[in-house]
């Protein structure tokens, strides 16, 4: 007797999440930079990052994607969303 058992095709993501923060203080023209997606400052940031989470991963062959959000120390204001 054949077992005619229905499969279904399924595709599980496994997200995994590694915080890395700074602390700085920025002038206007900085946060604007920020704000617009330009600054060098934190592409410098996101490179460090990504160089310490291959590092630490080793040999893992995974997809990464890099997002960032800025927040005021002072009143917790957020200033750019994770997008």
């Amino acid at each position: 007797m054949e077992n005619d058992i229905k499969t279904i095709p399924v595709r599980i993501t496994v997200e995994k999440t590694i915080r890395f923060e700074r602390c700085l203080d920025v002038t206007p023209e900085q946060l604007e930079e920020i704000r617009a997606g330009e600054s060098p400052l934190v592409n410098s940031l996101l490179e460090h990052f990504d160089l310490e989470v291959k590092e630490s991963l080793a040999k893992e062959s995974l997809d990464q994607e890099l997002d960032y959000s800025v927040v005021n120390r002072d009143t917790e204001q957020v200033l750019v969303d994770w997008e």
